[in-house]
């Protein structure tokens, strides 16, 4: 009937497969009564069914093709607006945020940090086709200060160094929290002869940052500004700016600043701590967090070795009084949570500590609380620093020397001589051209590889590997 059929039409619109069955015997009969093969009959159900486990009606499924069609042909021939433009759209969601700017970072999209010069308050695209990140996304900012330097900026110009910031932006509308969420994101990098640690730095015997006496500095004179004092002859006083240099303090080591760069953006941008430890994770882990975590099944029974640092950790004692640790590792990719218990927690309780950059081994096997859920098992961990230094592989180096000229050779062997270590190496000079090599292997000297293979990853003229 016309009311069965309505409540069917409602059952497959909510997915009620109970209520489906309770029907699949009345419209079964009633096709056979009206002379209806019953083959014919099961399959339309059949049909059915699966239209009911998961489908669109026509006019929704069009739309969503021709959005899908759409967004398709932008992304590969606009890539870097299209990303800028989804970004833009989750601007106030961090984990979306982060989910496309690892796109950006996969598609080699290039992605720079805010600029006070630059920046607009959503993320633009800029005349090299680099995606620079917008003001409004940095923590602590809110919308109407990163507005209203927008407006001074787009009024009277680029600014010209930060105390002309602090000169021209009112601080009712920017305050100290908006400036120090700015500083640390890097968004007056682009000033020269300046470094984060300066606008945070304190003098000896005094409690305030630089940062801080610049504002009270600039809040004094806009004060005496407009107080209109006016000299002896009836004419208005000029106010000049008290002339204030950066304090003379050591930059911030990359990892600070990097981790504060994480708590103003949400995300690392200019770099990634792992950056660091680029050549130890290609030559000694086989895997990704992404991959522990999305692909767990086809991992299982397997050996697997990642990188990452420790952001959680948590060191506990069962109701037995058994010590143990929960911890999550993250890498550019992801992050996983893990769990150590007896002899493994003791060889590896000093590792896990956060801040920690180390590398795990573990065995991708059933969970002990849910035997359908496959997980890494710890079964070991190093510290990242430690892994080059003490390997006891050989570096093979490989020079091109279609490639290469004198200077390059010379800056080659210097690298080599100056940085003594503990680990072998040879160093093959091969002409592609004339078809010939010569291999050369010290007798003595030795080299510390966790210094020199990064710097062998920006000689173009070189290939190398540890074996």
């Amino acid at each position: 009937s016309l009311g069965q059929a309505d409540i069917m039409r409602k059952g497959m619109g909510k997915k009620d497969m109970k209520q489906l069955a309770g029907l699949y015997p009345l419209f079964i009969e009633g096709g056979k009564k009206k002379g209806h093969d019953e083959k014919i009959l099961n399959k339309i159900w059949d049909d059915w069914k699966a239209f009911a486990n998961y489908a669109f009606n026509k006019s929704h499924a069009t739309g969503y093709a021709q959005i899908a069609f759409q967004t398709a042909f932008l992304k590969a021939n606009y890539p870097a607006e299209f990303l800028a433009a989804v970004l833009s759209n989750n601007i106030g969601d961090i984990k979306q945020v982060t989910f496309f700017m690892e796109e950006c970072r996969r598609m080699k999209i290039k992605t720079l940090g805010p600029d006070i010069n630059e920046s607009q308050y959503k993320f633009t695209v800029n005349s090299k086709g680099e995606i620079r990140f917008g003001l409004g996304a940095i923590k602590n900012m809110g919308e109407a200060a990163a507005l209203a330097i927008l407006e001074e900026r787009n009024t009277n110009g680029k600014f010209v160094d930060f105390i002309d910031v602090l000169s021209r932006v009112s601080q009712r509308a920017v305050n100290k929290r908006n400036l120090e969420a700015l500083a640390t994101a890097g968004a007056f990098d682009s000033f020269q002869g300046i470094h984060r640690a300066q606008f945070f730095y304190k003098e000896p015997n005094e409690q305030i940052t630089f940062l801080e006496k610049a504002m009270r500095n600039a809040a004094q004179m806009l004060e005496t500004k407009n107080s209109s004092q006016f000299n002896l002859f009836g004419e208005e006083a000029s106010v000049e700016m008290v002339e204030l240099s950066f304090p003379q303090c050591e930059p911030w080591s990359k990892v600070k600043e990097l981790q504060m760069e994480l708590e103003s953006i949400g995300f690392y941008i200019s770099a990634h701590p792992l950056d660091s430890y680029k050549s130890t994770i290609r030559f000694f882990s086989n895997t990704k967090i992404h991959q522990l975590v999305t692909e767990p099944e086809i991992l299982r029974g397997t050996r697997v070795i990642f990188a990452g640092q420790v952001v959680l950790a948590e060191h506990l004692v069962s109701q037995q009084g058994k010590q143990y640790a929960k911890f999550r590792v993250e890498d550019q990719t992801g992050s996983v949570e893990l769990v150590v218990f007896t002899e493994v927690y003791l060889k590896v309780k000093y590792l896990i500590d956060i801040g920690a950059f180390v590398m795990v081994h573990a065995m991708m096997q059933p969970s002990m609380r849910d035997i359908t859920k496959i997980e890494p098992k710890v079964v070991d961990m190093q510290l990242l620093d430690s892994i080059l230094e003490n390997t006891s592989k050989e570096v093979f180096i490989k020079v091109n020397l279609e490639e290469a000229d004198e200077d390059n050779l010379q800056q080659l062997t210097d690298l080599l001589l100056s940085n003594p270590g503990k680990q072998q190496f040879s160093v093959s000079f091969v002409d592609p051209v004339q078809h010939i090599s010569t291999n050369l292997r010290p007798k003595k000297h030795r080299i510390n590889a966790s210094i020199v293979l990064d710097f062998l990853d920006e000689m173009a003229f070189v290939q190398y590997e540890l074996k």
